[in-house]
């Protein structure tokens, strides 16, 4: 399974960093960002796990969301590739989630 992490989910990350910066060691943050490589590197062995994304149910192109703590993985798979669209902090509205 080959991986792709679109241009709007490195923002979305980065956008995470810059949050946690205001509250979390640079230490902290690099474990944070771990764990989450960890769970996408997870996610390319096990494609199709976690749930349809009812928020973007309705764009039609089936993506499933993987949570890891509070943040969660929003995802596509096509033929062999894991498109990775979004990392979003579930303690937000989800209405703002990026498609």
């Amino acid at each position: 399974m080959k991986l792709v992490v679109t241009d709007s989910a490195w923002s979305s990350l980065a956008a995470l960093i810059e949050f946690w910066a205001g509250s979390k060691t640079d230490e902290r943050i690099a474990e944070r960002v771990d764990e989450i490589w960890e769970q996408v590197q997870w996610l390319v062995k096990n494609p199709g796990a976690g749930q349809f994304e009812e928020h973007l149910e309705e764009i039609g192109l089936h993506h499933r969301r993987w949570v890891a703590d509070e943040i969660k993985i929003t995802y596509r798979v096509i033929d062999d590739t894991l498109f990775i669209t979004d990392f979003f902090d579930s303690r937000q509205d989800p209405g703002k989630m990026k498609r």
